[in-house]
């Protein structure tokens, strides 16, 4: 796929981005503009981001999540998610990194763990190989 593609291809995933933080919010909705992915919708816990999720009309092509957060964790977020029966990939962000965490977030799906803090450009190569993933897998679908 060559970059222009690449990059139309970016611009149609639709990104959920998960965390209690507005600061966290905005720099990874910045993080995800950068790489080209535009429609980036926000919520500030768990529960806002299940409303949005089972709404039928709103199908996002990733949810980016923190772990900790109020009302519903990441991880009663990411269960629930997988109980209804949906497979949409769901990247983990924690200062949570003991290895029973880690179990706990596979076991219950997760796509991509990332440990905060993390840094912008880490960020975004990790970001930027899981969305090329997301593309070639709706591809081949």
């Amino acid at each position: 796929m060559s970059d222009p593609e690449l990059l139309a291809e970016m611009e149609k995933l639709r990104i959920l981005v998960v965390d209690d933080e507005e600061e966290i919010r905005d720099l990874l909705q910045e993080i995800l503009r950068d790489i080209g992915i535009v429609r980036v919708h926000l919520a500030e816990n768990g529960e806002m981001a299940w409303q949005r999720l089972s709404r039928s009309e709103l199908d996002y092509d990733l949810v980016i999540s923190d772990w900790l957060m109020p009302r519903m964790d990441g991880l009663q977020l990411l269960q629930k998610m997988r109980q209804w029966g949906s497979e949409t990939p769901f990247m983990m962000l924690t200062v949570k990194v003991t290895g029973e965490a880690v179990a706990a977030a596979k076991e219950a799906g997760v796509t991509l763990y990332v440990a905060k803090p993390f840094t912008y450009g880490d960020f975004s190569k990790k970001i930027s190989a899981l969305a090329k993933q997301i593309i070639e897998n709706k591809a081949a679908a």
